[in-house]
């Protein structure tokens, strides 16, 4: 963490030596998909939106789990980028990948971001709604099995309340 340069390095050297090695087809594609995160946290979003779109279509159906990470670093950058396109992207993913919990769960939540950020900018209490629902399916039906990062499902679970407290708070400010 922290060392992209060292990150870059040792990715590049494993894909050249797994290349080399005819290592199996899935390794490659996480590697690929390693590379987008680093580039990614370069804040180089255009590029890092081409690596994650490059390596979607790698995974294909063959690997889905990845391809659907692939699809949540395209939403993550276009969040920085576009965000009107990047809720079409979360909405797609939240369609597209109805079986993988790994995705799914980070799909709602990244839905929720969109729409909760969309809302606050143009004060539009039904988006904000609209972000408290997909947190809830985030955070209750979405939610990680034992042993895995639970970090989108804390993040929902945030959101979510964030998202409940903004009406609140216009509510009480109508009663006085």
């Amino acid at each position: 963490k922290g060392d992209l340069t060292g990150a870059k390095t040792a990715i590049g050297a494993a894909d050249a030596a797994g290349k080399e090695l005819n290592v199996d087809q899935e390794f490659l594609v996480i590697l690929s998909l390693k590379q987008a995160q680093v580039i990614e946290a370069e804040k180089d979003y255009p590029s890092a939106i081409g690596k994650y779109q490059a390596v979607a279509g790698q995974a294909g159906v063959k690997f889905p789990s990845i391809k659907g990470l692939a699809m949540l670093g395209v939403a993550r950058c276009q969040m920085h980028t576009n965000p009107t396109t990047a809720q079409w992207t979360y909405e797609g993913i939240t369609r597209e990948f109805k079986g993988q919990r790994s995705v799914l769960g980070p799909g709602w939540a990244g839905l929720g971001d969109c729409l909760f950020q969309q809302g606050q900018k143009n004060g539009d209490l039904d988006m904000i709604r609209k972000a408290a629902l997909a947190f809830e399916q985030s955070a209750v039906l979405w939610f990680p099995g034992e042993g895995t990062p639970t970090a989108s499902h804390e993040a929902a679970l945030v959101g979510g309340g964030e998202c409940f407290l903004i009406p609140a708070q216009k509510t009480e400010g109508n009663d006085k």
